[in-house]
């Protein structure tokens, strides 16, 4: 296939973690609506290196979602880049067992310390600069319990390839999940405004852990308002909902599976970013589709397929708010040892330490003008106490899954599957 869907991805050539590009810094969100302040796009140049680890860290996104999938019957909407560039900055801390099963499940065995930081980096400050029109917005942060001490190199690495910013807090005071809560807030845009609760904070809490990841883009053929109307939505959850429904004549890259599954891709202005619609066939079940086409061979050739046809679209206007821990979906994807008292994070700190929490909470919206998306994954560090064709019709009337993507590449940035409203 040639390309991914689900998610974004961008990387211009770096050769190394110690600049630090401006386009990340973070902002106030009235800014957000402006743009990216890119006056010039970046291109995206990826070594056959960097594809290849992009394409496994891409593995590690469709089997994340495979397994939110099993388990939720809701709506649902998620970030596997989020969660991979989290991992990627405790990963600077791991070491032993723990470095190793972290590595594995995030596709980057065989891969260096120094590849994957700069992976990363890469990833920081070009998704932002790809293009002039739609927003993307990184932000990373670490903040530690009062004289708790980490190591030098684990610090240095994570500001300059992560460009996170480090702090001190005390965890037992009552304003510490506010001060959280407020950074998550400001980096998307107020979309997502509490991702960690006081009671989750305690004297044995010695760091927190932040990605923020905000997306906002324009479709490149707009849907007219005026052709939204009201129509059923036959849910498998809730029954049959009426939603308001947006059409939109055009052509588009279209593919149809032997299954009958149905895979549509409109794309952002500038068409740097794309989003791919996946609708079951009238006979099959969205979870057996997520479950035979999130794999990274099904994925790949089914995107190939894709080829131009006039397409009448249909689908609905929503919104979607997910909040879930990751704790025991990372566990069935081999990232175990860092969950116990057994974890080796010894290049963190001389404390012994380990990951006590790693939850996400995600936003999606989609209407007529185009979508706008942010997560935000937090993760706690506590003290060892423990040819001409046919036209085509897609009618998404039934649920579905979507996937929002950097077009050249393929990187994963956001998945959601669509079942009631």
């Amino acid at each position: 296939m040639k390309r991914l869907s689900f998610i974004l991805i961008i990387m211009f050539s770096l050769f190394s973690c110690k600049s630090k590009g401006s386009v990340n810094e973070q902002i106030e969100p009235d800014d957000m609506k402006t743009g990216n302040g890119v006056t010039t796009p970046i291109p995206l140049k990826l070594s056959q290196n960097e594809q290849k680890i992009l394409e496994s860290n891409n593995a590690f996104s469709l089997a994340l979602f495979r397994q939110i999938s099993a388990k939720e019957s809701k709506s649902f909407v998620v970030s596997p880049f989020s969660v991979s560039a989290l991992l990627g900055m405790l990963m600077n801390g791991a070491d032993g067992k723990t470095y190793t099963q972290m590595q594995a499940a995030l596709g980057f065995e065989g891969t260096d310390r120094q590849q994957i930081n700069d992976y990363f980096h890469k990833m920081m400050t070009s998704l932002p600069a790809l293009d002039t029109t739609n927003i993307v917005r990184i932000a990373n942060a670490l903040w530690l319990a009062n004289g708790f001490l980490i190591e030098d190199e684990f610090a240095r690495l994570n500001n300059e390839c992560f460009n996170a910013t480090i702090d001190n807090l005390n965890f037992t005071a009552p304003t510490a999940a506010d001060i959280i809560n407020a950074w998550a807030a400001k980096n998307t845009n107020n979309l997502i405004k509490e991702v960690i609760k006081r009671s989750m904070l305690n004297a044995d809490t010695r760091m927190v852990l932040a990605n923020a990841l905000y997306f906002k883009g324009k479709w490149d053929i707009p849907f007219k308002k005026s052709n939204t109307y009201k129509d059923t939505f036959h849910s498998a959850t809730k029954g049959d909902q009426e939603v308001d429904m947006m059409s939109l004549t055009d052509d588009f890259l279209f593919t149809m599976t032997e299954d009958g599954t149905k895979i549509l891709e409109l794309d952002y202005e500038d068409s740097k970013y794309c989003m791919d619609i996946i609708l079951p066939s009238e006979q099959s079940s969205l979870k057996a589709t997520v479950k035979k086409l999130c794999q990274t061979g099904e994925w790949n050739v089914a995107l190939s397929h894709l080829e131009t046809y006039e397409v009448y679209t249909l689908i609905p206007k929503f919104e979607v708010k997910y909040s879930t821990s990751l704790n025991d979906v990372l566990k069935k994807l081999g990232i175990k040892d860092v969950f116990t008292a057994s974890a080796d994070l010894s290049l963190l700190s001389k404390e012994p330490t380990f990951l006590s929490l790693i939850k996400q909470d995600a936003y999606l919206k989609v209407d007529e003008e185009g979508t706008e998306a942010a997560a935000v994954t937090i993760g706690i560090v506590g003290c060892t106490a423990v040819a001409p064709r046919d036209p085509q019709t897609f009618y998404a009337n039934r649920p579905f899954m979507l996937v929002i993507r950097e077009k050249q590449n393929g990187t994963i940035l956001f998945m959601s599957e669509i079942t009631e409203f």
